[in-house]
C-alpha cells in the first residue's frame, strides 16, 4: 500500500518521468512477450478492439440483410419443432433493431439540434433593444445640438419671449378691465371674497372655476338682492365669467411669458449643454454597440462548447446503440445456435 501511495506521489511530483518509464517498460514487455512478431501481435489487439465499436453495426447491417431474406431463412424451418422458436427469435432481431435505429436517431437529432445557438440569440435581443435606445437618445440630442448651432437662434427665442410678454402684459390689462366691469355691475355688494377667488386662481382651470362657482350662486341669490333686477342679475352673472376668462388668459399668458423668458436666457448654454448630451449618448451608443457586438453569432466563439455538447451527445448515443446491440446480439445469436443444433438433431432423428 505505501509503494502504491509512493508511486502517486512520485507521478504527481514527476508526471513527465514516470509515463516515459511506464513507456518503456511496456515497450520491453510487448518485446519480450511477442518477439520478432511484436507489430503484428499489436496490429492485431487494435483490430480486436476497434471490432468492439464497429461489430455492433455489422450486425446491424446483417440483421438489415436477415429481414430481407426473412422467406428464404424461414423454409428450413418450416414443418419442424423449431419453427416457433425461429419465429421468436426473429422478433428478438427486430427488437433490437428498432432500439439501435431509434436511439441512434434520436443521438444524431439531439446533436444537430444542440448546435444551434438558441441562447446566444436570446441573448442579443436585450442588447439590441439597449442599442438601438442608445442611437434614438443619440438622435434626439444630435437634433438639439443641430437646432442650437443654426445662425439666429437666439434672436428667434429672443422674439419668442418678447412676444409672450407683451401678450401677458396685454391679458393683466384685460383681467383689470374685467374686474372693474364686476365692480361696476356688482355697486353695492361685497363681492371681495369671490373676486379674489377668481383673481388668486394659479391655472385657468381654477379661474374659470371659481367664476362659474359664483355665477351659480348668482344665479339662485341675485334676485332677491335688494335693487337687484334680472337684467342686472345677467349683468353680473356675465362680468363674472368674463373675469374668469380674462383672469384664467392671464395665467396662462405670465407662464408662457416666464418660460420664454428662461428658454431665452438659457440659450447661451444650450449649444454647449447640447453638446456635452452628444458625447454622452455618443459614448453610450459605442458601449452598447462593443457588447452587442460580443454575442455576435458570425464570431463564433460559441461553436467550441455547441460542438462539445454536439458530440458528447452523439457518443452518449453511439454509446447506448453498442451496448444494446452487444447485449441483445449475444442473447439473438446464442438462441439461434441453440435453436439451428435443435433443428440439426430433429433432421438426424428423421434421418435415422
Amino acid at each position: 500500500m505505501g509503494s502504491l501511495v509512493g508511486f502517486f506521489v512520485v507521478f504527481r511530483e514527476h508526471p513527465l518521468i514516470v509515463l516515459a518509464v511506464f513507456l518503456i517498460v511496456i515497450a520491453g514487455v510487448l518485446r519480450w512477450l511477442g518477439g520478432e512478431n511484436t507489430r503484428a501481435a499489436l496490429a492485431g489487439m487494435r483490430n480486436v478492439a476497434a471490432s468492439f465499436f464497429t461489430v455492433p453495426f455489422q450486425f446491424l447491417k446483417r440483421t438489415m440483410l436477415m429481414f430481407e431474406k426473412a422467406d428464404e431463412l424461414e423454409r428450413p424451418y418450416i414443418n419442424s419443432h423449431e419453427h416457433v422458436l425461429h419465429i421468436a427469435n426473429r422478433f428478438n432481431y427486430l427488437v433490437i433493431a428498432v432500439l439501435a435505429i431509434l436511439v441512434l436517431a434520436g443521438g444524431i437529432s439531439s446533436s444537430l439540434i444542440a448546435l444551434y445557438p438558441e441562447a446566444e440569440i436570446a441573448a442579443r435581443q436585450p442588447l439590441r433593444d439597449e442599442l438601438d435606445s442608445a442611437k434614438a437618445a443619440l438622435d434626439s440630442a444630435q437634433k438639439d445640438l443641430d437646432a442650437a448651432g443654426k445662425p439666429g437662434y437666439a434672436d428667434r427665442l429672443k422674439a419668442d419671449a418678447d412676444r409672450a410678454s407683451a401678450d401677458s402684459t396685454k391679458r393683466a390689462v384685460a383681467k383689470e378691465k374685467a374686474k372693474s366691469a364686476v365692480e361696476a355691475a356688482g355697486e353695492g355688494l361685497d363681492l371681495g371674497g369671490a373676486v379674489n377667488a377668481v383673481l388668486d386662481a394659479t391655472s385657468e382651470e381654477n379661474a374659470k372655476s371659481a367664476a362659474a362657482n359664483t355665477a351659480t350662486q348668482i344665479d339662485a341669490k341675485c334676485e332677491s338682492w335688494s335693487g337687484f333686477t334680472a337684467d342686472r342679475c345677467l349683468s353680473l352673472k356675465q362680468a363674472f365669467l368674463a373675469l374668469g376668462d380674462a383672469t384664467g388668459a392671464a395665467v396662462s399668458a405670465e407662464r408662457a411669458a416666464s418660460e420664454g423668458d428662461r428658454v431665452y436666457r438659457s440659450a447661451g448654454q444650450a449649444q454647449s449643454s447640447a453638446q456635452a448630451l452628444v458625447t454622452m449618448n455618443g459614448e453610450s451608443v459605442k458601449s452598447a454597440q462593443t457588447a452587442y457586438d460580443e454575442v455576435s453569432i458570425w464570431k463564433m466563439t460559441w461553436l467550441k462548447s455547441h460542438v462539445i455538447v454536439s458530440g458528447g451527445l452523439l457518443v452518449a448515443a453511439l454509446g447506448w446503440v453498442i451496448g444494446i446491440v452487444w447485449s441483445g446480439a449475444i442473447i439473438a445469436e446464442v438462441l439461434s445456435w441453440l435453436i439451428l443444433m435443435m433443428l440439426s438433431l430433429e433432421r438426424k432423428n428423421r434421418a435415422d
